[in-house]
């Protein structure tokens, strides 16, 4: 497991424009930290530069005190799920899990018996010969999640990986993640652009706004406190909701 700083964090693409604004935030080992705001806020760039797969402008990413900026995200010891999480067509199940684990050069061994592990906790054991085509929305929905959690990262980030799903499947699903969470205590970092989805945690929610964090806390304490209109009215949307 890890801990995670984002210290001044900020991102300027090649055009000029200034998508994260000096962003500082501490992650704690074994934290379930939330990013949430709404389409277009930055969360999901921030999740991006955590995995390595966006370039940092200026700032320091820290996992447990050791700068990442340069390194590979294949070597940064993270698993993401990305939005709409896809598996590659062309593999079977088995291969698709095994995908990651191969690209580290782990023992076969190894593989299955991580592997073997996952899908008696996730109960897809008999999908291992089926190819993708085969599965219905469910099935995929837990490969693509053991396909993260195959890999025993230290770090775990999901961008919004349910949302594509039927209103009843995601919140399986994420009742699902949060079960796991408790099992493995992973450090987790999940983006939502759905202020409803905030409702489903006790954990800490950092709330971005137009590239920069607006307000930390639980969601008691922001909706209590909240720092900004912005913060004010994200939250606003939540408990009309739920109300």
């Amino acid at each position: 497991m890890a801990s995670l700083s984002l210290r001044h964090l900020s991102k300027t693409y090649d055009n000029g424009v200034n998508a994260i604004k000096d962003v500082t935030l501490e992650v704690d080992d074994k934290e379930f930290m939330v990013l949430a705001g709404s389409m277009g806020c930055g969360i999901s760039t921030v999740l991006r530069m955590i995995a390595g797969v966006e370039d940092i402008t200026d700032g320091e990413l820290l996992v447990d005190g050791e700068r990442m900026n340069e390194t590979p995200s294949i070597d940064r010891d993270m698993a993401m799920i990305f939005k709409n999480g896809k598996l590659y067509p062309q593999m079977n199940i088995y291969d698709n899990l095994a995908f990651g684990l191969k690209l580290k050069e782990l023992p076969i061994g190894e593989i299955d018996a991580r592997i073997a592990e996952v899908t008696q906790v996730l109960n897809i054991g008999h999908l291992l010969d089926k190819m993708t085509e085969d599965l219905d929305e469910k099935e995929r929905a837990l490969v693509v999640l053991g396909r993260a959690i195959v890999k025993k990262p230290k770090v775990f980030l999901l961008d919004e990986p349910f949302s594509s799903l039927s209103k009843e499947l995601k919140k399986e699903m994420q009742e699902l993640l949060w079960s796991l969470y408790e099992k493995m205590q992973i450090t987790v970092v999940y983006v939502t652009h759905n202020s409803e989805d905030i409702r489903h945690t006790d954990t800490r929610v950092a709330v971005m706004n137009d590239g920069s964090v607006q307000q930390i806390g639980t969601i008691g304490e922001l909706y209590d406190n909240p720092a900004t209109p912005y913060v004010s009215e994200f939250l606003g949307v939540a408990v009309e909701e739920v109300c």
